[in-house]
């Protein structure tokens, strides 16, 4: 007797399809009276849903750090201005030692010296360019540190709370290449430091994204694959896969490139490592008529089809295939196909 399959299909992954069974243990014998050509196809009832397939994955998020700066004097930490992470501009006060501000300013030349009046030089004229983009100064900014920019520095001191005196000691500026710039601030306040100790960490512009898979993961994956990323407190940030590095212990490693969390990386702590959850699409999801891939026949001619439950056989088209189903063309919703005899064991 034969006997119809309908299966009702949902979600983004469709997963089996119910066999057909037509004897009980392994080991089972026909008995004599049952003949063999009573064994029958059973069939499926065509309907539509959605193919697809996704793995899931750990994601790893991890601010690097570009470039470190370190004290340039003793003294104790008596304050932090800067909340860690954020982004530092020329001008900006990142901590106080021994009360005495330190600030953020442009340049390429490390203070390397203390900046009064008779100095001439590059860091000179970095630090004139801060004082005449803060509007502390007007004049050229040569690097001739001269009575005008001693002036100008005076100004500047009482403004940010330094002591007055026209004179910037070594280590009261910190100079860097680009900025704004994400940054860390290392010693907490009530720390003693010294010359040479860690002050500063300068971050990337934006966190590292790895994902690390097994073995048997590698090898579904490829360089290209999207990634839909759960982002904390909600929504979601995109990426694709870039290339793998094989781990020691026989894992895999990639980093992910793309938008990723933009404006919202400045919600990613920047201590220590922060781990989300992820999808990576192997097949995206298509809707439409959906089959058992078990049904699909490829015929001599190299075109597909599927015998419908008359014994006809209809050419279709595959769309996707995943975890044994198929989005097919050429095929309608309500259609009956038969599907393969179990084999006889």
């Amino acid at each position: 007797m034969r006997r119809a399959v309908s299966l009702l299909v949902s979600g983004a992954v469709l997963v089996g399809v119910a066999g057909a069974a037509y004897w009980a243990g392994t080991n089972a014998v026909v008995p004599p009276e049952l003949p063999v050509a009573e064994h029958t196809s059973e069939t499926y009832t065509v309907e539509t849903g959605t193919v697809g397939r996704s793995v899931r994955v750990s994601v790893a998020v991890k601010w690097s750090t570009t470039r470190t700066l370190y004290a340039a004097s003793d003294g104790i930490m008596t304050s932090v201005g800067h909340q860690a992470g954020n982004a530092a501009q020329p001008g900006d006060v990142l901590l106080t030692v021994n009360l005495e501000p330190v600030v953020v300013a442009g340049g390429t030349v490390p203070m390397f010296r203390t900046l009064e009046q008779g100095v001439n030089g590059p860091d000179s004229a970095q630090f004139q360019r801060l004082l005449r983009s803060l509007q502390f100064f007007s004049g050229p900014t040569n690097g001739v540190f001269g009575g005008a920019t001693a002036a100008a520095t005076k100004r500047w001191q009482r403004a940010i709370g330094a002591t007055a005196d026209g004179t910037v000691e070594a280590g009261s500026l910190l100079f860097f290449e680009a900025l704004p710039a994400r940054m860390v601030v290392v010693p907490s306040v009530g720390a003693r430091i010294s010359a040479g100790t860690e002050l500063v960490r300068v971050l990337g512009q934006a966190p590292r994204f790895t994902v690390t898979v097994s073995g048997s993961q590698r090898a579904e994956l490829i360089s290209g694959l999207a990634i839909a990323i759960n982002a904390p407190g909600g929504g979601t940030w995109t990426g694709t896969l870039d290339s793998f590095e094989q781990l020691g212990d026989g894992r895999y490693v990639a980093s992910l490139t793309g938008p990723l969390c933009g404006a919202a990386c400045d919600g990613i702590p920047v201590d220590g490592e922060t781990v989300l959850s992820g999808q990576i699409v192997l097949v995206p999801d298509t809707s439409g008529v959906v089959v058992p891939a078990s049904a699909l026949v490829q015929q001599p001619s190299g075109a597909v089809a599927v015998t419908l439950a008359d014994g006809t056989s209809r050419s279709v088209r595959i769309i996707v295939e995943a975890d044994g189903f198929a989005i097919v063309e050429g095929l309608d919703a309500g259609s009956i196909i038969a599907l393969p005899e179990a084999p006889i064991p």
